[in-house]
């Protein structure tokens, strides 16, 4: 979380905001401008009595009765400058003195005009008349300077309260100060407590792509490299900082590359004209194209995804990726445009867009509108179609967090071998030995008809035709990236979830199970191609769950599921849901949560 919020600050959160103590209790320094329209118990107003001449170099500024501005060089406005400063003045001086709520002080310092350096004993008389202050006291007349302390006499005299008694008081210069001295308060001496205990180093955030990472890396350098200390370094990987849509740019580095365009020449060979389809099999492939396709499920609303409105969101998307250049610099190459004027050109990749806009409406139309069959066994009325779901039983890219007891890639292999897809892989898992907290995001997480189920989108390539999408094709390809385990670790947090979100939870009639959706073999003509369901036993799911909550390996190989429940212990989780099990459930759960909250 922290690492998340380094990375992508956000300075409008109030979460991220860094406070600092109270100035209700400080003394504030403001100017007479910023302090309008607010308020202070107390305010020292020290240079009331000093102001800036408005003509300096013999340049002097006023305004005609409109407003306008009028520069004067020879000082025959001289006079209606000085009324314009003076009305400034009054008006600064006005806000001055209604900022207080219990007293205003006034200081009347002896200064020059245009310097704070010159000080004089008391006031400086010379002046005073020229400020707004002195309009004030003089009531417009200007105060000659030899009757300046008289004025100011009568001026105090006048100016009473509701008791009849002078409302401003007059104070001398205090020459027998004494300098302000901050109160001794103690402090204790802070001092940092040794650390005496010892630290596990042996703890990891990890995932499901970086497990699978060491596999493949174990497999493929066990000819060069047989340091046990280097497969602890691949595989412990802190996976804390990932983010969803890692696991796709991860296995992107395994999938089809970018198929070069053919060009061919025309007859006369006069222009080289691109041959080029339009259909989802064309649409470029890689990691960027695979996270561009899993945020175009992740923006729209399933249920209206045959609206203008989903065309127009697909087409918003597509015109901020980069694929969108990529897919117009492939189709209109710079030769292509050679005479053509920048509306011609425009019009150009408009059109590229707007097809490519058609293909991928068109795709997910057909995905989220066929049933997902996948060559399940499910009857027809338990068939999900996502374009019947609605928004409260979908839960996208929810992120999970289950904690792991201590395991190695033997344990794992020995459980999930029950699994009728992994028991056919050519070799086993092959990361080390790692405990700690198992991080993942699960594309898509909903529930229909009372089951519950996660889905993950795939945009590997198999070929050129949805034909070419078959069970035994797709089985390959979820075998060659090890997509078996993924399923397996997902439907292991949608178990936990729902133990603690159902009390009357039933693995076998809430789990619905886990769909594989290969976007480029759906179009619509069978519910089987481009789609692989499977779902792991319960059994399975359950020696996993004892294998990451601490249980031994004879105890997980050998009774991988609790039948007798008489012997079982009862115990209160955390989250207040009575579970059935053999071990200690302190360890036994799952932090969720998702783009658009939660399920319950």
């Amino acid at each position: 979380w922290l690492e998340e919020r380094i990375q992508q600050p956000n300075q409008n959160a109030q979460e991220q905001q860094l406070r600092l103590e109270s100035e209700a209790n400080q003394v504030k320094v403001v100017t007479y401008h910023k302090s309008k329209g607010l308020e202070y118990k107390i305010v020292f107003a020290p240079y009331v009595s000093y102001f800036w001449p408005n003509h300096r170099n013999g340049i002097s500024i006023s305004h005609d009765k409109q407003g306008n501005a009028l520069v004067d060089v020879a000082n025959k406005r001289l006079t209606e400058a000085n009324q314009e400063r003076i009305a400034e003045d009054i008006r600064l001086l006005y806000v001055t003195l209604t900022r207080s709520v219990y007293a205003c002080y006034l200081g009347l310092p002896g200064l020059m005009a245009g310097t704070k350096t010159r000080p004089d004993p008391v006031v400086c008389p010379k002046y005073v008349s020229e400020t707004g202050l002195g309009w004030l006291i003089g009531q417009g007349k200007k105060v000659v300077p030899d009757q300046l302390e008289t004025v100011i006499q009568n001026w105090l005299m006048a100016v009473t309260d509701d008791m009849n008694t002078p409302a401003i008081k007059r104070t001398l210069p205090n020459t027998r100060y004494t300098e302000y001295q901050p109160a001794d308060v103690h402090e204790d001496t802070l001092k940092l407590k040794t650390f005496n205990s010892s630290l596990d180093h042996n703890w990891w955030v990890t995932s499901y792509s970086r497990l699978v990472s060491g596999h493949h890396w174990v497999e493929e350098a066990a000819d060069l490299i047989k340091d046990d200390i280097q497969i602890d370094q691949a595989s412990n990987y802190d996976a804390s900082v990932e983010t969803k849509g890692e696991d796709a740019l991860w296995l992107s580095g395994h999938t089809d590359q970018e198929q070069p365009v053919v060009e061919l020449l025309d007859i006369d060979g006069s222009e080289s004209v691109i041959k080029l389809e339009h259909t989802i099999h064309h649409f470029p492939k890689g990691a960027e194209a695979g996270t561009f396709l899993h945020t175009l499920f992740e923006s729209i609303q399933y249920e209206d995804c045959e609206s203008l409105e989903t065309k127009e969101i697909v087409r918003e998307l597509l015109l901020a990726s980069p694929l969108s250049h990529q897919l117009i610099e492939r189709e209109l190459p710079g030769y292509r445009l050679i005479g053509k004027s920048e509306l011609e050109t425009e019009h150009l990749k408009a059109e590229v867009i707007s097809r490519w806009v058609e293909v991928l409406h068109s795709m997910m139309v057909s995905v989220l509108s066929t049933p997902l069959h996948g060559g399940s066994q499910q009857g027809s009325e338990q068939t999900p179609v996502l374009a019947e779901t609605q928004q409260a039983q979908r839960l996208v890219e929810m992120e999970f967090l289950i904690p792991m007891a201590r395991i190695d890639c033997h344990k794992v292999n020995q459980i999930i071998r029950q699994d009728p897809l992994s028991s056919q892989a050519t070799s086993g898992l092959g990361f080390a030995e790692v405990q700690g907290m198992l991080k993942g995001f699960i594309d898509l997480t909903f529930e229909y008809n009372g089951r519950f189920y996660v889905l993950d989108w795939k945009s590997n390539y198999l070929g050129p035709d949805s034909c070419d999408y078959t069970q035994s094709a797709m089985q390959q390809a979820m075998l060659e990236h090890r997509y078996d385990f993924q399923y397996q670790l997902y439907t292991l947090a949608l178990h936990r979830y729902l133990k603690t979100r159902l009390p009357d939870y039933d693995y076998d009639r809430h789990i619905g199970g886990a769909y594989y959706v290969f976007l480029r073999g759906v179009d619509g003509s069978s519910s089987d191609n481009g789609i692989f369901y499977t779902k792991p036993s319960k059994t399975m799911i359950e020696a996993l769950d004892q294998l990451f909550s601490g249980s031994s390996a004879d105890q997980v190989i050998d009774n991988p599921q609790v039948t007798d429940k008489s012997e079982a212990s009862k115990t209160e989780s955390s989250q207040g849901i009575e579970v059935t099990t053999t071990m200690d459930t302190s360890s036994d759960g799952v932090s969720t949560y998702g783009d658009q909250g939660e399920l319950f």
